[in-house]
């Protein structure tokens, strides 16, 4: 167990829904057995994980704040399953805002990415072992983490969300054009461009190999009046060491905001 107190604050979450959906697959023991990583080890891959994702992240200072996934806001935490917050420091220099340059300061509008914060980061080392009846029996600890997500939602999403959802009798290039209104880079059209910006690359550092085997842009669910039917998300299928998982994306800064894999 890991402890962690660096500053504590209430934390209020706007969980993104994701429709997100898994592949049971099987796991060789050869590849369980080579997992020789510790507490420090995973930290260290979470946080190397987050400035692949997030690189206005490097070279900042933030507050951040560990804690377990369920548990206090800080404290000790398992390893195998945690939560990193950053939010801005209340030192920042003042040519930086929320650990973004200041209006004014050096850097074009396209070369940076707007950071929204705080936030919420979540990791998750391990993965459920299955029994012959089909009943989880423990968990199998990992290096990597298998499932990440960004708990934050964007002010941008929450809006096109909120246009949408009043309007279930739109069509899909109606739900587009509204989204692109407000800001949305990488609709269904851009495919090329989305791929142009998601460190797939990068990601092979932690992961290893990664392919890409198809890309869906899901604009809805099923509508019905009354109901949160937008969900305006990229899911991309990846193959990774005989097994397939899910990357989400995010498509007004093209930012991961979930990852899904098995070890």
């Amino acid at each position: 167990m890991l402890s962690f107190s660096l500053f504590s604050r209430s934390l209020t979450t706007c969980r993104v829904c994701v429709v997100v959906s898994y592949l049971v697959l099987s796991t060789s023991g050869a590849a369980l057995a080579s997992d020789k990583c510790g507490s420090l080890d995973r930290v260290a891959n979470a946080t190397k994980l987050a400035q692949i994702i997030y690189p206005d992240l490097k070279g900042k200072e933030f507050m951040l704040q560990f804690s377990s996934g369920s548990g206090p806001l800080s404290g000790p935490f398992d390893s195998r399953s945690f939560l990193i917050t950053v939010d801005k420091d209340q030192r920042r220099p003042s040519g930086e805002k929320n650990g973004q340059l200041a209006e004014g300061a050096q850097g074009s509008q396209e070369e940076q990415t707007e950071l929204e914060l705080p936030l919420y980061l979540r990791f998750t080392f391990a993965e459920s072992i299955v029994g012959r009846n089909g009943e989880p029996v423990g968990t199998e600890p990992s290096c990597q983490p298998l499932k990440f997500m960004n708990d934050t939602t964007s002010e941008q999403m929450h809006k096109a969300w909120e246009v949408i959802n009043a309007h279930p009798e739109w069509t899909d290039a109606q739900d587009w054009e509204a989204a692109k209104k407000l800001g949305m880079r990488y609709g269904p059209d851009k495919k090329k461009d989305l791929f142009g910006i998601i460190p797939l690359k990068d990601l092979t550092s932690v992961y290893g190999p990664i392919h890409v085997m198809e890309a869906k842009f899901i604009t809805t669910a099923a509508k019905e009046p009354g109901s949160n039917f937008a969900i305006l998300t990229w899911l991309i299928t990846v193959k990774r060491a005989g097994t397939r998982g899910l990357i989400t994306v995010e498509p007004f800064q093209g930012k991961v905001i979930a990852i899904s894999l098995s070890s």
